[in-house]
């Protein structure tokens, strides 16, 4: 079953910057920047930061370590719509 969240975030930077840092190349510098949390990611399908890429991201829930993964369906300007196709935390059943 699907489940389909859409949601729109306010930015404190630069929409080149927040681009930059989760789809382009300074993605895989996100966990330098919160370690706790994120763990790192991996390029699998596609190019990195664009659309059709698909990126498995490791992180911290609690005491383990999950994943998962994105893929990029459209990117524009100002705008980016990224799907996330897995999650461990849609496995969970109190999600």
């Amino acid at each position: 079953m699907a489940r389909i969240l859409e949601t729109t975030v306010e930015l404190k930077s630069s929409p080149g910057k927040f681009l930059d840092m989760f789809v382009g190349k300074q993605q895989f510098e996100v966990s330098s920047i919160c370690p706790s949390y994120i763990q790192g990611c991996e390029l699998r399908e596609g190019e990195m930061g664009q659309v059709g890429s698909i990126v498995v991201w490791r992180y911290v829930h609690g005491e383990s370590t999950l994943q998962f993964s994105t893929y990029i369906n459209t990117l524009r300007r100002f705008s980016i719509k990224i799907s996330f196709i897995f999650s461990d935390l849609i496995q969970m059943r109190d999600f």
